[in-house]
């Protein structure tokens, strides 16, 4: 049985039968969702420009910020390097 780590900054919560069971951290890249398991040897990182966590998909390896993203498909600002 896999113990989820605490986070005492989390960005969500997994609630099961009523009852929080996890956090979840979310990531500045894409936005997604993950659970931080300690020692499970998932690849994650931390963005040091947006100052917050990445899921570690290689899509997410360079900065494109969500925020910036959405203003682009919106068709506020044009793309993002």
């Amino acid at each position: 049985m896999r113990v989820v780590k605490f986070e005492p900054r989390a960005h969500g919560a997994l609630i099961v039968d009523g009852r929080e069971v996890g956090n979840t951290l979310q990531c500045c890249h894409c936005g997604g969702h993950f659970v931080s398991v300690k020692g499970s040897g998932q690849r994650r990182g931390f963005c040091l420009r947006c100052m917050g966590p990445t899921c570690g998909a290689a899509a997410c390896d360079a900065c494109k910020p969500l925020e910036v993203q959405l203003l682009a498909l919106e068709g506020k600002i044009e793309g993002y390097r």
